[in-house]
């Protein structure tokens, strides 16, 4: 549930659709939804923000403060740990899920 989630261009309806298809729990699903939402939209404000800063390039009158860049290179660092980690998850998921399939597969 939280993988489909993750992958930004998975269709949120076509997933809502399969989840009410199985037995699924609602808490399972809201839980997942939402933890599985923030990184894409902490993305869509981070993107945001610096849209917001290269349409003012060259209007603004004082140098970023060093505030600001810490706050930038945090959110960056951020960015690619989350890549890294939940990349690890997922090939995690996928390899026990492998496991489970080639052991059904053995026993038929």
């Amino acid at each position: 549930m939280l993988l489909t989630r993750l992958i930004p261009f998975f269709p949120g309806k076509l997933s809502n659709f399969l989840f009410g298809l199985t037995n699924f729990s609602f808490g399972g699903f809201v839980v997942g939804t939402f933890i599985g939402v923030i990184p894409f939209s902490l993305h869509n404000v981070y993107l945001g923000s610096l849209t917001a800063d290269l349409s003012t390039l060259g209007a603004r009158e004082t140098a970023r403060t060093p505030l600001e860049w810490g706050i930038y290179g945090a959110g960056f660092v951020g960015t690619v740990a989350a890549v890294v980690f939940f990349n690890r998850l997922a090939r995690r998921a996928l390899a026990r899920y492998r496991v489970k399939a080639q052991a059904t597969d053995v026993r038929e």
